[in-house]
């Protein structure tokens, strides 16, 4: 599972950041090879599905923006579940 926040409300600008795309790499290098992944000395399989948690400010996650960013996001990779969460719900 990969959490990141942003403040970003453009899902390409969004997806065309360097951290973004090793994440989603990463996640798909791990879903296509059945040996695993290694990551810091340890060695990774994601048997079913990985989720990317994206944590953004309530003002941005408007109904319309998760309706714009699942309509991308959901064609990256048929195993990647993306989850769009408000950062106010998670910290007090």
């Amino acid at each position: 599972m990969g959490i990141v926040s942003t403040i970003l409300t453009d899902v390409n600008a969004w997806l065309n950041s360097k951290p973004i795309q090793d994440n989603i790499r990463f996640l798909k290098d791990g879903l296509e090879n059945a040996e695993g992944m290694t990551s810091n000395g340890y060695v990774m399989k994601i048997t079913k599905r990985a989720e990317v948690h994206i944590y953004m400010p309530r003002e941005n996650a408007t109904a319309d923006l998760q309706k714009i960013w699942h309509n991308k996001l959901d064609g990256i990779h048929p195993k990647i579940k993306f989850e769009i969460h408000m950062l106010e719900d998670y910290i007090k």
